[in-house]
């Protein structure tokens, strides 16, 4: 490995360093309670809890086949909030977290502080073996009537539940136990298991809001934060990689300037080419061509029109004869062949001359210059 391609190597490997140094981690890790977010108050720990208990997760309103409903948030609207309580009420498992959703039908009773929270009094079977619960500060909700509580006692407890309809809710006073930063603490992952797993194993997250996706979600949104942070690194890596290619070592080499030729060489050159190759005719009905090219574009000349009548119509204009009008109209072969190539070029000159001249436009061209050594 030679020491450039080193260099190079090293390079972007400093550049991803510094990159990772300034950007960090994507900006938020998301909402509280995210499904997707791995931030501490996000709960996609408690996700992949779930799933790796064998429990199928999905988003969104619960449908027939689904077991257990946990709602992490209710910003639900009015629709989506009878659709939900119809369905517990034909006999659906909800586990709801929000103590100030409509489904909890119930009020708070006050709040308990401290990492560590004791069972108390506790009527619920399945929570036997959920003895202490770590959170930062819990709600107390109060009993209503045919509910059994856990974790409190009968003036207000964390853990409420009651039945509606065919169904159950079990009402917490609040997700924290269910973040990723507190889900390995104490028993609060096998809270989760009690409440979550004892379905049909089909559990169905709400996290709101719910809408429409042809309203909030664009192409933009499927992109995530950590691919969008990778982005940013490969621009990074890719301008210091520019930077790098661009550089240079030493001082700037000063090259010779290119040598300008006049444009009268070029024309002088091409002359002499034909006078070698002895094609003077072939000269002059390039330089019949090109002015015969120029007086029917500025006269508005149409392709089909007759010599003749073209020469009528420039003298008309022009105020010259039309005979020598015609000799510029018409092909060289067409008038005497006792005169040479030069002096027909010449006389095209002359007569192009004065066709042109009355278009200030025109910049008129010294023909018979250029063929001065044909």
């Amino acid at each position: 490995m030679n020491r450039r391609l080193v260099l190079q190597v090293t390079g972007v490997a400093v550049a991803l360093l510094v990159t990772a140094l300034i950007v960090g981690r994507p900006e938020g890790d998301g909402p509280p309670l995210d499904p997707d977010s791995v931030g501490e108050l996000g709960t996609q720990g408690l996700v992949e809890f779930l799933e790796r208990s064998g429990a199928e997760v999905r988003r969104g309103l619960p449908t027939e086949e689904v077991g257990v409903t946990l709602v992490l948030q209710d910003r639900l609207n009015g629709g989506q909030r009878e659709d939900l309580l119809s369905w517990i009420q034909a006999g659906g498992t909800a586990v709801v977290t929000d103590p100030t959703s409509p489904l909890v039908a119930t009020g708070l009773v006050g709040t308990v502080a401290g990492d560590e929270l004791d069972r108390g009094a506790c009527d619920i079977d399945a929570l036997d073996d959920v003895n202490e619960l770590d959170a930062a500060a819990l709600a107390l909700l109060a009993p209503v009537a045919r509910s059994s509580v856990c974790f409190g006692d009968g003036a207000g407890a964390y853990i409420l539940r009651f039945p509606d309809g065919d169904g159950v809710v079990t009402a917490l006073g609040g997700a924290l136990p269910f973040t990723n930063d507190r889900l390995d603490e104490a028993d609060n992952a096998v809270l989760a298991g009690r409440l979550l797993l004892e379905g049909n194993g089909s559990i169905t997250v709400v996290y709101t809001p719910i809408s429409s996706p042809a309203d909030t979600i664009t192409l933009g949104d499927l992109i995530g934060s950590n691919v969008r942070w990778f982005g940013w690194q490969l621009v990074v890596v890719a301008v210091v990689g520019l930077l790098w290619a661009a550089r240079r070592f030493g001082s700037v080499v000063r090259e010779p300037a290119v040598v300008e030729l006049p444009g009268s060489l070029a024309v002088r050159a091409t002359a002499e080419l034909h006078r070698r190759a002895r094609s003077a005719a072939h000269s002059a009905e390039v330089i019949h061509r090109s002015l015969l090219a120029r007086v029917r574009t500025d006269h508005r000349l149409p392709p089909e029109i007759d010599p003749w009548h073209a020469a009528e119509l420039l003298a008309g204009r022009t105020g010259i004869e039309a005979d020598d009008i015609v000799g510029l109209l018409t092909a060289p072969e067409s008038h005497e062949h006792d005169r040479t190539p030069l002096q027909h070029a010449e006389d095209l000159d002359r007569v192009g001359r004065h066709l042109l001249a009355s278009f200030p436009h025109s910049t008129t061209t010294d023909t018979t210059e250029r063929t001065t050594d044909v």
